[in-house]
């Protein structure tokens, strides 16, 4: 994984800060193969749908996709 130490901190903290304590960020993406160079950092970002849905990310009508 082509992250410091401090980055996946900062990035734990930051996920932590804003959509909650039950944040899930999973890196994916080239920065995981150490051989390559470059490129950006892809995270998905797991929160509660209680967050989402007051934050607009997450609609409770269902018919709309």
């Amino acid at each position: 994984m082509r992250l410091t130490a401090r980055e996946i901190g900062e990035i734990r903290q930051d996920a932590a800060d804003i959509f909650g304590p039950d944040t899930v960020v999973r890196l994916f993406g080239s920065r995981l193969d150490d051989r390559k160079r470059g490129g950006d950092i892809d995270l998905l970002v797991e929160c509660a749908a209680r967050f989402a849905r007051q934050t607009g990310l997450l609609s409770d009508d269902r018919s709309q996709g």
